[in-house]
């Protein structure tokens, strides 16, 4: 029996848990696999892997699992797949090998939101991880503009690595342009319709869009920052290992999203407007360039300035 192989590889923060949550358990002809099943930490050995080590292993359990199922779509679901942001995505060509190997046919599904967007829930989602950079911190931003990527330094990403084009255009490389599907994060609010069209086309598979939602893993509010930023320090992590309290002891995430943020909800803007639009201009050239070449209509979402 021929099975399509989809692999939905990123980005953090573009809707993966709404996905995976309310719209991926109901599609029939489709096996998932991602947080409930062993593929997540698999995956998650993958990334961490020494550049050298043998993967055979990996790549087997993968295939064997795919073969011992009878739903012709198999879809592969973990946004860490393209790389981690606090890593500055470098793991991203190791992975794409690892991915290439293991399923040479496969589709990919690559969920993209705008830049300055983007980042803004990406230092969110350091707080939820009990990090406490401040936005200027987190963002390498100094008197002369953005900075880079500092690897061993406090949770900081580089901005300009959260270019899409050559992401997309190494996953053409691997896989072939036409295995490829680029969805705008926007498109979900901004026509429903067309955005799960595309999502059915990416599948291979008719998908409907979804009555219920789950908000469980909403961004923290404009307050519960604030307050994740004091605590966070107090808490013992391995990027924080002089920390006092266990998250597993008290877990703070749970206490601001299930507790403080259902009460009170104002995301509130962190990234200092100016800020914002240096860097959808820094981002400008390459998202009109992506969006001229395969169509996917991002000038009308706000991604080319």
């Amino acid at each position: 029996m021929d099975r399509r192989i989809v692999l939905h590889t990123g980005y953090m923060k573009t809707g993966s848990s709404f996905l995976q949550a309310n719209v991926f358990p109901g599609l029939g002809e489709v096996q998932t696999y991602t947080y409930d099943h062993p593929f997540l930490p698999l995956a998650i050995g993958v990334r961490n892997a020494a550049p050298d080590a043998d993967l055979a292993t990996q790549r087997k359990a993968m295939r064997d699992w795919a073969n011992a199922s009878d739903r012709p779509v198999q879809l592969f679901s973990w946004e860490g797949l393209v790389g981690g942001y606090l890593a500055d995505y470098r793991q991203f060509p190791a992975l794409t090998a690892f991915l290439k190997s293991t399923f040479p046919d496969a589709h990919i599904l690559l969920c993209i939101r705008r830049q300055d967007d983007l980042v803004d829930s990406l230092y969110r989602q350091s707080l939820h991880t009990y990090h406490f950079s401040g936005v200027a911190e987190f963002l390498n931003r100094g008197p002369e503009g953005f900075g880079l990527w500092r690897e061993g330094a406090r949770a900081n990403i580089d901005v300009r690595s959260l270019a899409f084009g050559p992401v997309v255009e190494a996953y053409e490389a691997a896989f072939g342009a036409d295995r490829v599907h680029v969805l705008p994060y926007e498109l979900m609010r901004a026509d429903p319709a067309e955005f799960y069209r595309r999502l059915s086309n990416a599948l291979g598979a008719e998908v409907r869009i979804p009555a219920a939602v789950d908000t469980s893993n909403r961004s923290y509010s404009a307050l519960s920052v604030r307050v994740a930023r004091v605590l966070n320090r107090f808490y013992r992590t391995p990027h924080n290992p002089r920390g006092l309290i266990r998250p597993e002891s008290l877990d703070l995430r749970a206490l601001l999203q299930r507790g403080l943020d259902r009460l009170f909800y104002r995301k509130g803007e962190l990234i200092p407007a100016e800020w914002a639009r240096e860097i959808m201009d820094l981002h400008a050239a390459d998202n009109r360039a992506l969006d001229e070449r395969r169509q996917i209509g991002l000038a009308a979402l706000g991604y080319c300035p």
